[in-house]
């Protein structure tokens, strides 16, 4: 019996749940006719969840994968998806507009910005060393080992400088080191850092990612994978650009809840009104510096 051909159907992951380090918290309401938003909340923990949110507006906590990695994990096994750093994790820097119509009103990619509102394009204004509301915004894909299914991978959302250029720089080095990043046995990680802010310290948890065995190990166990990888690697590229689309639609999806979640409310149109990339950041006009990281994470 035949199959349907892959000319109406395209080779898609199975996307099993996410990866959290924060969430939404209680509901405020918006002032002055603004629409109403959810707290962001912090952990100092991982919490893995399903695709189903919960009465509170969550996601559920999967407690299959909880039962294997714990109430309160710090680290979490898995094994890398695809070959290239860029293919198992997507980061840009974004601005948005809190929710609605205006939603991200910025991308940009250190190099070049693009204004989404006009599709103008121009330099960068952080790169340039002046002020910038963009933030970075990183998703990572990750095959966990404590998933009771053998296919699929959860994805881990991102705001933070520091956990954003963490799982970047692991993951250009283990491609440096390996040739490929395929089948990479890694342990993301969660852990405490001092932060200094208007001269006063805080604590809060950033998000690595690290090699999950010895050196050696991890290169006999990559190299089993790298015939297969030989193989299939169009096949591969083509999973790896499936995910990315993927995760552009989840991110259109959930742009209510990315706004609350990792930028909050935004009463000012910032650099959106900065059209030309040459004027200076001075020239837009001043509003709260908000920072809501997932929280730092």
């Amino acid at each position: 019996m035949a199959l349907i051909s892959r000319d109406l159907m395209k080779v898609r992951p199975q996307q099993l749940g996410r990866i959290k380090v924060g969430g939404l918290g209680k509901l405020i309401k918006g002032k002055d006719g603004k629409p109403d938003w959810r707290a962001p909340i912090k952990y100092e923990h991982f919490v893995i969840t399903s695709l189903t949110r919960g009465d509170d507006g969550n996601f559920v906590t999967d407690e299959r994968i909880h039962a294997e990695v714990g109430d309160k994990p710090m680290e979490l096994a898995g094994v890398l998806m695809y070959d290239k750093p860029e293919e198992n994790f997507h980061s840009e820097m974004v601005q948005y507009k809190g929710r609605g119509a205006s939603g991200k009103i910025w991308e940009c990619d250190g190099v070049n910005a693009t204004n989404l509102k006009t599709g103008k394009i121009g330099a960068c204004l952080k790169a340039a060393g002046k002020e910038c509301r963009c933030k970075p915004y990183a998703r990572l894909h990750l095959q966990l080992d404590a998933s009771p299914f053998t296919m699929g991978y959860h994805f881990f959302r991102t705001t933070s400088w520091e956990s954003t250029n963490n799982i970047q720089t692991a993951l250009e080095e283990i491609y440096a080191r390996f040739g490929t990043c395929y089948h990479a046995p890694v342990k993301l990680i969660c852990y405490p850092s001092e932060d200094q802010h208007e001269g006063k310290t805080s604590t809060s948890y950033k998000v690595g990612l690290v090699l999950a065995m010895r050196e050696g190990e991890a290169a006999a166990l990559i190299g089993e994978a790298q015939g297969y990888l030989e193989k299939a690697r169009g096949r591969m590229q083509l999973l790896a650009a499936v995910t990315h689309e993927d995760l552009a639609v989840q991110d259109a999806a959930d742009e209510g809840e990315i706004a609350d979640e990792f930028f909050g409310p935004d009463d000012e149109e910032v650099h959106a009104e900065i059209v030309e990339a040459g004027l200076d950041a001075e020239d837009a006009p001043e509003g709260e510096d908000i920072e809501q990281d997932e929280l730092e994470l």
